[in-house]
């Protein structure tokens, strides 16, 4: 197993099992070519090693950067009734222009595998039926926009 791999937990772990059954499909979206470019490249550096994209050797930009991502105002989470108005989501941080707040869509990280105990919103929403829309959700649905309000 790869120290990549090891990251991700013990042989037999539910990480491991995503890692060879899943597809990263961020490469797909134009707006994502940049930063996916940079990771094939290490892919490729080191002989295919962790493979996330599926990207084959004789091709590994094949049917990459294809699509056009758009924006939906409203993350709706149907299993648990609840949803996140991304234009009250923000996610505060710190750096050397000092403290600045932005816009975030928490879906990456709600459909994320968790990682530490310490995560209190990754993977919640793993497994559950899911919709981004333009249109508000039903009434009786729980707003938890400011509620994740992130701090990093």
């Amino acid at each position: 197993m790869s120290l990549e791999r090891q990251a991700w937990g013990e042989p037999g772990v539910d990480a491991d099992y995503v890692i060879d059954n899943y597809t990263c499909i961020s490469g797909l979206f134009k707006a994502s070519e940049k930063e996916v470019r940079d990771e094939i490249a290490y892919i490729i550096d080191n002989d295919f090693e962790y493979n996330i994209y599926g990207i084959k050797r004789e091709n590994p930009y094949d049917g990459l950067f294809i699509k056009e991502s758009r924006f939906f105002r409203y993350t709706i989470n149907h299993s648990k009734k609840e949803f996140f108005d991304i234009e009250n989501t923000r996610l505060t941080y710190t750096n050397e222009e000092g403290v600045l707040t932005t816009r975030i869509n928490p879906l990456p990280l709600l459909m994320a595998f968790p990682g530490s105990p310490s995560d209190r919103c990754t993977g919640l929403w793993i497994g559950d039926q899911i919709e981004v829309s333009d249109i508000a959700p039903p009434s009786g649905y729980d707003d938890k926009s400011e509620e994740y309000g992130w701090d990093m």
